[in-house]
Order: C-alpha cells, then structure tokens, then sequence
C-alpha cells in the first residue's frame, strides 16, 4: 500500500469522482473552440490535488492549468503528469500515431534519431543486441542499429505487438519518444529495466521540463497523447531505484547502465508496497487497455 491506500485503489477513487466532473459540457466547450469555465477548473485542480503520482505513488500537488488539461507534480519524484479524465481512448491515440509519416526513408527523422544512436553506439561494441521499446508505425532506429551491425528486436503494443520479445534479455534498450506516452510510468519502466542484461544500457529519450513557468508555454505538453513529462530530478529518483546513476546526452537523451551486481538483482523477499518504490509484478504500455 502506499499512503495508506494502493495505487489501484486510488486510482478507482479518483475515476469515480472525476466522473461527477461536466465532461459532456467539457466535450462542448473544447469543440467550440470557447474557454472552459472557471469552476470546471477549480475543481479538476481540486482533484489533482488528492491524485497519487503513478510512477512512485506519492502525493501531488496542482502544477498547471491550461484551456483543455489540469496537471500536477510529484512532491516526491517531480514527475508531473495529466489527470486521467483527459486521457484518450486507445482508438483515439492509435489514430494520431497513425498520421505519423516516420521511416527510414526519412532523413530528417534519422538524423533526429541519431541523437540516441550514437551515443549507445559509442558505448556498445558491434554486434551487442537491442530492443526497441515503442517503435511506433515505422520502425527505424532498429533499422539505424542493425545498419551498424547491431542485431534488433521491435515491440509496440500498437504496431509490433509481439510480447514474446519482453521475456528476453538485451545488451541494450532503447524508447525514444515512448515514456511521456506512458499511463502507468512505474510499470512500464520496470519492464524495459528487466529486459537490460548486467551491464547493459537502457535509453530514453524524451523532453525535459524545466520549471513551472517553462511549462505553462511549453509545446511539448500541448500533444494530448503526451501525459507524463519528466524532469532532471525524476530520471535522479528513477536512477537511485535502480543503483545507478542517469548520464544526460545533449538535448532530451537519458542513459541508464544496469549495475553487473546490486542488491535489486539479487533474490529477496518482496518489499512492502508502503514504500514509494518501483517496485511492482504489474507491467503495462500506454496503448495497453486497462
């Protein structure tokens, strides 16, 4: 339990009032083009207020407000992230990941993916073996690394939905542009985390936020597809869960080395869900329905 109250168990209290919300009239409004009115504001703020962070189930705090979305942050991880009334449906994220026009084809998109190629390559030797987490409809960073001899895997729940690729270890994994996609951040990280042999390197890309006034014109948080943002001090807790320690790479790159021997990797008994740790048997994606 977390906070005296599991995460699942929060997360049912908060649907069920978030339900009593005006979303039809919310629907309206945003249709319209009009401003939301200002008590629908207060009181999805209200609500965010009472949420517990999905990725270290902790309590936040009301972050920011803007015409369509409330969002809060972590007082623990610093993650800050979306309430779930303003989640899609998996029909209607699926649909905006199929208006993406990236391929390998694409240089512009290569060259944009090199920001997490070279990097790994320059700490991988040839030959290391991969896994691409999120490829989303056009696979291509895969298709960067085996170009350099770098044999890959593909999965996306959407696009490569073949799970049977999570239940083998990797050399190294990559998610570039998944995890701001992410509904459930602990479990889904937790799982590209296990599929990192000892030694091996886990890379994420994903813009950072900076601080609160940053956010409120920030860009990155306007895609609605885009529901948990992360900040330097979020990768720092997520890196002290793991024993390690989080290399940032130029622009929006993270890179986690997998200790070769640590007391998380060793058998012991299961931890007690009172601490606000990654640790959890549950594992899902953000395509994944409930």
């Amino acid at each position: 339990m977390c906070k005296n109250e599991s995460c699942h168990e929060t997360s049912m209290r908060i649907n069920h009032m978030s339900s009593s919300l005006p979303s039809r009239d919310l629907n309206r409004w945003r249709e319209a083009g009009t401003l939301i009115p200002h008590y629908y504001k207060t009181r999805a703020m209200t609500y965010m207020t009472t949420r517990h962070c999905p990725l270290c189930c902790s309590v936040a705090k009301a972050y920011h407000q803007d015409r369509d979305r409330a969002y809060a942050q972590c007082l623990n991880c610093q993650l800050v992230f979306v309430h779930p009334e303003a989640f899609l449906s998996a029909q209607e994220e699926k649909s905006r990941y199929d208006l993406h026009q990236n391929s390998p084809s694409d240089t512009g998109y290569r060259t944009f993916l090199s920001r997490m190629c070279v990097p790994m390559m320059h700490r991988l030797p040839r030959g290391s073996c991969g896994l691409d987490f999120g490829c989303g409809p056009g696979p291509t960073l895969s298709v960067m690394f085996e170009e350099s001899g770098y044999p890959m895997a593909i999965y996306d729940p959407f696009y490569a939905a073949d799970e049977s690729v999570l239940e083998n270890d990797y050399d190294f994994v990559t998610a570039t542009e998944v995890i701001e996609h992410v509904q459930r951040p602990k479990q889904s990280l937790k799982r590209m985390w296990r599929c990192v042999k000892a030694g091996g390197y886990l890379g994420i890309m994903t813009q950072l936020v900076i601080d609160q006034d940053a956010f409120a014109k920030w860009h990155y948080k306007d895609d609605e597809t885009h529901i948990c943002f992360y900040s330097q001090a979020t990768f720092g807790w997520i890196a002290r869960q793991w024993e390690t320690e989080p290399v940032f790479v130029g622009h929006g790159v993270i890179i986690f080395q997998k200790p070769k021997c640590s007391r998380s990797m060793a058998p012991s008994p299961k931890l007690s869900h009172t601490s606000s740790n990654m640790e959890d048997d549950a594992t899902s994606f953000h395509h994944c329905s409930e």
